[in-house]
């Protein structure tokens, strides 16, 4: 008995241990995103689009606003993250082509988290702050 519950608390450790052996988590980027309406709005609705390049990393992914998202990354380094809308023609089945578009570079330090909040207006650049 004390042999099987030896080996479930040792398999119990290794299911929670750090597959890397590093013991800190890898770094990120956690996004969210807001919309400002005070000059405005897609009247028809719209999409959000982030990406995400580095080392390592070139992701792109769609958001409705308000959403959070987060980036994996493999390690430390310089990213460029770049965003834009695409309005809805009819209904969000259908899509204008990209707009409002806005981009800025951060460096992540290896193990860090990076917060980041992308503010979208309609008609205007988008802004993004971390």
């Amino acid at each position: 008995m004390r042999t099987v519950v030896v080996f479930l608390v040792a398999l119990l450790v290794a299911s929670c241990a750090d597959p890397s052996g590093g013991g800190t988590p890898g770094p990120r980027i956690e996004v969210r995103t807001e919309f400002d309406d005070s000059g405005g709005v897609y009247i028809e609705g719209f999409l959000s689009y982030v990406r995400v390049r580095g080392p390592g990393i070139d992701e792109e992914i769609e958001l409705e606003v308000p959403e959070s998202a987060s980036f994996e990354l493999e390690g430390g380094g310089t990213y460029v993250m770049t965003s834009w809308v695409r309005s809805c023609a009819g209904n969000c089945g259908f899509l204008d082509p990209p707009s409002d578009r806005c981009e800025d570079m951060f460096a992540v330090g290896e193990g860090a988290t990076l917060r980041v909040l992308i503010t979208y207006r309609a008609g205007t650049p988008c802004e993004i702050e971390g």
